[in-house]
Parts: C-alpha cells; sequence; structure tokens
C-alpha cells in the first residue's frame, strides 16, 4: 500500500524477500534499517555498517550474512 500524502518520503522495501536473498529471513532488521539510512541520510554508512559488525563481533559466522543483507538494503533504498 503507498501512501497519498505528499509531505512525507516514502519507501517501500520488500524486507522479507530481500532478506531471504541474502540469506536468511532474520536479517529482515539490517535490510530495514540500512535502507532507512541510506534513504534519511541521517547516519553515514560505513559507520552504520561498522556498528553492526560489531554488534554480532560474538558471533562472527554471521556477520557475512548481515554484510549482505545491509548492502542490500542500501541498494533497494537507493533504487527506490
Amino acid at each position: 500500500m503507498t501512501s497519498q500524502r505528499t509531505d512525507v518520503t516514502q519507501l517501500v522495501v520488500p524486507v522479507n524477500d530481500i532478506a531471504i536473498k541474502a540469506g536468511s529471513v532474520r536479517a529482515a532488521n539490517i535490510v530495514a534499517l540500512s535502507a532507512f539510512a541510506a534513504k534519511s541520510n541521517l547516519v553515514d554508512l560505513e559507520l552504520l555498517k561498522e556498528c553492526v559488525k560489531n554488534e554480532f563481533a560474538a558471533k562472527p559466522k554471521i556477520i557475512p550474512l548481515n554484510m549482505e543483507a545491509f548492502d542490500l538494503g542500501v541498494k533497494s533504498a537507493q533504487t527506490d
């Protein structure tokens, strides 16, 4: 569903589908986070990416999955 409002920027991202493409639906939150960050320009994307890596430092096996989800989320926001 899309909004008819003209005073907001709407970002529609199929986060579950993108997360599955990245390797796991459990990465949907990272897709959503990076898409929002890319669209809003509120946060430096490289800094945010490093923060995500640090957050998952105790689970190094899932860092590549989250980095792929992050990159795909950014890409989805930039092609919107």
